[in-house]
């Protein structure tokens, strides 16, 4: 019902502010020692949301391998390559390094 959208929306809300936040953190990190005032402010802003996104996550992870990875989507736009190993991190270990 309602509740459940409110919930759904503040967490897709707190995804976004947190991209922002990285954005904002980046753009004040190119401007050298010129920035450090307003570079600690994103990033206390940053690790504000990045608990509000760890928060909000309550998925069923069976259901992942459902439509997340699809191996041969636009396979024919890459470049001949050897293939690369990637690791899954769980959402806990994933979280764990944006901190970091």
């Amino acid at each position: 019902g309602a509740e459940r959208e409110v919930k759904w929306l503040n967490a897709a809300l707190s995804r976004m502010r947190l991209r922002r936040a990285c954005h904002s953190l980046w753009l004040h990190l190119l401007k050298g020692f010129s920035g450090i005032k307003s570079t600690k402010k994103s990033i206390a802003y940053a690790l504000a949301q990045l608990k509000e996104v760890s928060a909000s996550l309550d998925y069923d992870a069976s259901k992942i391998d459902r439509f997340a990875f699809q191996p041969a989507l636009n396979m024919k736009m890459m470049a001949p390559s050897p293939p690369r190993t990637v690791d899954l991190f769980t959402t806990e270990v994933a979280l764990d390094k944006l901190k970091e």
